[in-house]
């Protein structure tokens, strides 16, 4: 073992074969608590390439959240390249689950505009604190994507759609997206959806 010394504190890499760049199908093989055993255990034997330093300002708490639900909402909001999210753009995030919480603050601080959508005014109260711009009650609001795409500047519709519910919720994704915007979804599929110049791009946490 050469990149770390004994006492290190470490977090798992999601997919122990992917280390950098484009994912190739046999890395899907990798997966933590998929393909092969997770970590949910006292004690595991990984390689020290599927392992990276804990950063020093974050509890071994706080760095155990970080290789899935944030890095998939890091990779909906940045990883594709041409349609990486921008300061001033709108981003609808759907619920309060881990994928919607991380980008809700990634975009809050990369100067975007953030819509949530959630079921209870207890859950609208945080989104809030988090700092979202507006949050619809989808129980109170079924067409929440026509809604969302009201409250953009114009009615230009948003750029980003977080989008994580599926079936019961894409035609929603749909009525709020612009033209030209960004829908990511959690699965490993690409599809350009030629009538509405709308990417839907589905992700995994790499």
């Amino acid at each position: 073992m050469s990149r770390f010394k004994t006492g290190d504190k470490v977090v798992t890499l999601f997919n122990q074969g992917h280390l950098a760049g484009t994912l190739a199908a046999g890395m899907l093989a990798t997966g933590l608590g998929g393909s092969i055993d997770g970590t949910l255990r006292e004690y595991a034997a990984i390689s020290e390439q599927g392992l990276v330093k804990v950063p020093s300002n974050l509890s071994l708490v706080e760095a155990a959240t970080l290789s899935c639900a944030a890095v998939t909402a890091w990779n909906a909001l940045y990883g594709l390249e041409s349609r990486a999210l921008k300061p001033g753009q709108t981003v609808l995030t759907q619920g309060t689950g881990g994928v919607s919480i991380f980008a809700l603050q990634f975009a809050k601080a990369a100067g975007a505009r953030v819509i949530a959508t959630t079921s209870s005014a207890e859950k609208a109260e945080m989104l809030k604190k988090l700092g979202a711009d507006h949050v619809i009650n989808y129980k109170e609001t079924p067409n929440w994507g026509e809604k969302a795409k009201e409250l953009t500047p114009d009615g230009h519709g948003v750029e980003h759609v977080i989008e994580v519910g599926g079936p019961t919720t894409l035609a929603q994704s749909l009525n709020a997206i612009a033209f030209d915007g960004v829908i990511c979804k959690s699965y490993h599929e690409f599809i350009d959806t030629d009538s509405r110049s709308t990417i839907i791009l589905f992700l995994s946490p790499f």
